[in-house]
């Protein structure tokens, strides 16, 4: 995913939490729209911890992927679910600008910018707190910050 919030950042697998962390956390919670691991990595380094990815480690899960879901499907469910988190709009702009070259290409874009906009534009109430979604912001923006940076001074702009 594009300028994802951190390097280390767990999703879509088996995460582990020492005993400290799932209690300061408030444990797991689902919601409707999903990004359970997302309010759990984000809310753990909210209260200071340290979320840390080993990509050596293999894991082999039986669930439904996001192939067999359908990626209009998939990207409708996407954008639902990071309005519920908050996520930044600009942020969501740019990741579908970069969506357009994924098959079906425009259309996976739009399906996934208007089912993000649809709630936004409707004030849906979010399933997050303030908090969250100021923390989750900052380190967006944090993140397409220094992507820019770096991709400008990778190019020669001197």
């Amino acid at each position: 995913m594009i300028f994802l919030l951190d390097d280390n950042y767990v999703s879509d697998h088996i995460q582990l939490f020492c005993r400290k962390c799932y209690e300061d956390i408030g444990g797991l919670f689902p919601i409707k729209e999903g990004g359970e691991d997302t309010i759990a990595a984000i809310t753990a380094q909210m209260k200071g911890w340290v979320v840390e990815a080993f990509e050596e480690l293999k894991v082999y899960h039986h669930k439904l992927s996001k192939a067999t879901r359908g990626k209009l499907k998939e990207a409708f469910r996407a954008g639902q679910m990071f309005y519920a988190l908050g996520s930044q709009p600009l942020f969501e702009i740019l990741k579908n600008i970069k969506s357009i070259t994924s098959e079906p290409y425009l259309l996976f874009a739009m399906t996934r910018m208007c089912s993000y906009l649809v709630p936004y534009f409707k004030r849906q109430k979010r399933p997050v707190t303030e908090e969250f979604i100021l923390f989750m912001r900052k380190k967006q923006l944090s993140k397409l910050k220094a992507n820019f940076i770096q991709n400008g001074e990778g190019k020669g702009h001197e």
